[in-house]
């Protein structure tokens, strides 16, 4: 056979190169990774963004049912010159055995008072003690325990304050006994004789005694802790 001429040799090489490239069905796994990766990255750029979460909004709690008709409304907060008195019989407890019976629950009471609260230091205020003497015939402003301390406070008063509550219980003593109106029991026998509200007759004079008696035993302690 004869050589290949010089022509023929150098053709080969451009024979080779015009050889067509495989088909697509040919191509490798990683080449058609590559080639769909622009497409996936296309379709997902299109796709519309997640939908937003509401804000987070916390439940209102429902208001609380109202008290029923025949529950007690809560007892109200002791007022400010209660407080003073209570705070003066724990700093000054009865001394000997014979304080027994109300004086000594009393005294308890004051001692710890009533929602926990730790008792308050004494310290003289006039103010206080003027608030205190002047509701001390008021049953409702001075409970009956409360009126216990208010006794042995008033027994120790001395000077001009003294003669001042002597004499105005003596007045509201003698004002109660003769039916003429003296503060809150009194209001209410006025209602009651005039023809203004309709008040309870006897609840009225179930008052008036009950504030006589209070009048009278500020008479007796005063009188005799002078004496």
């Amino acid at each position: 056979m004869a050589p290949a001429s010089t022509k023929e040799m150098a053709a080969a090489p451009t024979s080779a190169a015009a050889v067509p490239a495989p088909a697509a069905d040919d191509a490798s796994p990683a080449a058609a990774a590559t080639t769909a990766a622009p497409a996936t990255a296309t379709a997902a750029g299109d796709a519309p963004p997640p939908p937003k979460r509401p804000p987070h909004r916390p439940k209102k709690r429902p208001p609380p049912p109202p008290p029923s008709p025949g529950a007690p409304a809560p007892p109200p907060a002791p007022r400010p010159e209660i407080l003073y008195l209570r705070a003066w019989a724990a700093a000054h407890p009865p001394a000997g055995a014979a304080a027994g019976g109300v004086a000594a629950a009393a005294a308890a009471a004051a001692a710890s008072p009533a929602g926990g609260d730790a008792p308050r230091a004494w310290k003289f205020s006039k103010a206080m003690q003027t608030r205190l003497l002047r509701r001390a015939l008021s049953p409702e402003a001075v409970s009956k325990a409360d009126f216990v301390l208010l006794l042995r406070y008033v027994g120790t008063m001395r000077g001009a304050s003294r003669a001042k509550t002597l004499s105005q219980a003596v007045a509201a003593r003698q004002a109660l006994a003769t039916g003429e109106p003296v503060g809150a029991a009194a209001a209410a026998a006025a209602a009651a004789v005039g023809a203004a509200p309709p008040v309870d007759v006897a609840n009225a004079e179930k008052e008036r005694e009950r504030v006589r008696k209070r009048a009278r035993k500020l008479v007796r302690v005063l009188r005799v802790d002078a004496e």
